[in-house]
């Protein structure tokens, strides 16, 4: 027999407030109320909502975004076939030679 039982995107999806990702969206908050206490520049209220709008777009489109971006930094500007010492896009174990 056979039993269903459905999943939450709550279980396997990341942390999310407000429809960023957690981190990003504490950080972003972070700074703006550094700025607004320290410098008194209460614009950077605006200038924060405008960014957390941007990552909700963002996260909304696709929610692996930062993750996506992360391992493309870690990509070499070309292909280059052969490994050299030291390079930063090596080749995985038991991948072509």
């Amino acid at each position: 027999m056979i039993t269903k039982h459905p999943f939450h995107r709550s279980l396997i999806g990341t942390r999310e407030l407000w429809g960023v990702e957690y981190s990003l969206a504490v950080i972003n908050l972070t700074v703006a109320l550094a700025a607004v206490i320290a410098e008194h520049a209460w614009w950077w209220i605006g200038v924060a909502m405008g960014v957390h709008a941007l990552l909700r777009r963002l996260y909304r489109i696709d929610p692996d975004v930062r993750n996506v971006y992360a391992r493309f930094m870690k990509q070499g500007h070309r292909y280059e076939p052969w490994p050299r010492e030291g390079a930063r896009n090596r080749r995985p174990r038991g991948f072509g030679a």
